[in-house]
């Protein structure tokens, strides 16, 4: 249940991004790896890969065949 939490609060920041609002997701991308860092400084990495994995599955599904 953590980790769907989890995935929902970095694909927000992510549909930011998508749809023009670059500096309010990259505002909040840099708030949840701070926030993270200070109560788990070895969870950062953790939560490096989940954003890289989450981008991957996102950029599947929008993916355009040209």
């Amino acid at each position: 249940m953590r980790i769907i939490v989890f995935a929902i609060l970095i694909f927000i920041p992510l549909w930011l991004i998508h749809h023009g609002r670059r500096r309010w997701g990259a505002c909040i991308l840099g708030i949840y790896l701070i926030a993270t860092y200070l109560r788990d400084p070895g969870a950062v990495l953790a939560v490096f890969f989940t954003i890289l994995i989450v981008l991957g599955m996102y950029w599947t599904v929008t993916a355009q065949d040209v």
